[in-house]
């Protein structure tokens, strides 16, 4: 899923004009009758040129059935002229059911060393919260663990790989791989998150998170930072948000506080859901 096309990047400065939120300091009211339709991030460093565009599914209940994304991704070290890569994940859910029993997830291009994870069974505990992603390649097999404040996912093979995310209470406030592999720590905003799920939040948040993609945070965040075991000088930004008459967070962009420069685009289109 990575592409270079700089004609987004102008689609994103023009809705990133329309209106500035960064001193935004009470809760925007937002209309209950949309639900996010699809998303552009554009990512310009400080190693790579990343776009990557996602179209999400909703069946005739409301519920999430799943994400179809295109990304193009310049990294030198991973996969260096490769074409843009799809993706494909598919919710399924056993009849009135609110949480999905299974997914599917396939991909265009192999990034996995032994392929995909393919179809994948999920199981809750009492509180509905998951405890285990099993696909059907076991190497990817996650269990998850919950304390005060946090979830762990911890692979099956792969332990030295245990990532953690904590919790604020209504927001992820650090993201971190291994003993020390790598750390993200965010500082939020009043602005609401485009990709906030609140039927999944709580239950199939942890499966579905990575550093773009939360449906588990009620608000968008206003600072990252993020730092690895390597001694690189910590990457810090900062996020300016733009909404529409209704209250939605329609664009952003994430600026590098060590440099100025704008590293960080964001696009959301929204639908109305019957």
């Amino acid at each position: 899923m990575k592409y270079f096309i700089p004609v987004m990047l102008c689609v994103f400065l023009f809705f990133s004009c329309k209106k500035n939120t960064q001193e935004n300091t009470t809760p925007p009211k937002v209309s209950s009758s949309a639900v996010l339709d699809s998303s552009f991030f554009y990512s310009t460093g400080p190693k790579e040129i990343v776009l990557v565009s996602s179209k999400f599914q909703y069946d005739p209940q409301g519920r999430f059935t799943g994400i179809y994304a295109v990304m193009t991704d310049s990294t030198e070290d991973h996969h260096p002229g490769a074409p843009p890569d799809t993706s494909t994940m598919v919710l399924t859910y056993s009849g009135a059911d609110t949480l999905p029993s299974t997914y599917y997830y396939q991909e265009q291009l192999n990034y996995y060393p032994q392929g995909a994870p393919g179809t994948a069974m999920l199981a809750y505990d009492n509180q509905g919260r998951i405890i285990l992603d099993s696909p059907v390649n076991p190497i990817y097999t996650l269990h998850f663990t919950y304390g005060d404040g946090y979830a762990t996912r911890t692979d099956q093979d792969l332990v030295a790989t245990i990532d953690t995310l904590f919790t604020d209470g209504n927001n992820i406030s650090i993201y971190k791989v291994g003993p020390n592999y790598f750390l993200h720590s965010f500082t939020y905003s009043n602005n609401p998150n485009p990709y906030y799920m609140p039927q999944l939040a709580a239950h199939l948040g942890p499966v579905l998170y990575n550093e773009i993609l939360d449906i588990s945070s009620k608000n968008l965040f206003s600072k990252q930072v993020y730092s690895d075991i390597y001694g690189e000088t910590a990457r810090i930004y900062n996020y300016t948000w733009t909404l529409n008459s209704d209250g939605q967070v329609i664009a952003g962009v994430g600026t590098d506080q060590n440099t100025g420069q704008p590293v960080e685009y964001y696009r959301f289109v929204y639908k109305n859901q019957n």
